[in-house]
């Protein structure tokens, strides 16, 4: 997860970016710890909303300056029209698993995990995904697809 915002904030440190930028994110987001920890308190400098991409609305209405964004979902740059934000500074890492019900066989479960490979080998998952996430985390994911073979 990291901290998006424009270009005017990329030199700022933590302390001079929470003294002076105003902050939103998603009411109940685990982020909101890092986001506290960097000195956001809800008020004026944190805008806590309650729906998902309402932050981006805020940024765009000039409401809020920065927002955590998926980093492997935005890449180096999100751009709305007029809206350019840029990755200003980690906030955590996160990591995404999925989990499956006990009511699965090991078989069932093997076969999810070959089939799910094997559209990382096969360019399906490049094809549906090229546009969404970065082209490092689509080659990652081929080149751990290629060493479960």
């Amino acid at each position: 997860m990291m901290l998006y915002g424009s270009e005017q904030f990329l030199s700022f440190t933590p302390e001079n970016l929470s003294r002076t930028a105003v902050a939103c994110g998603y009411r109940g987001a685990s982020y909101n710890t890092a986001l506290h920890d960097l000195g956001f308190v809800e008020g004026p400098k944190l805008v806590l909303v309650t729906r998902a991409g309402d932050c981006v609305t805020m940024l765009q209405l000039g409401r809020a300056d920065i927002t955590p964004l998926n980093e492997y979902r935005y890449g180096k740059l999100f751009q709305l029209n007029a809206l350019r934000l840029m990755p200003l500074q980690p906030l955590r890492e996160v990591e995404l698993y999925l989990a499956l019900s006990l009511d699965f066989t090991v078989e069932e479960v093997a076969l999810w995990q070959h089939t799910l490979e094997q559209i990382y080998q096969d360019g399906t998952l490049r094809t549906l995904y090229q546009n969404v996430f970065p082209e490092q985390i689509i080659v990652k994911l081929e080149q751990l697809a290629a060493k479960s073979d």
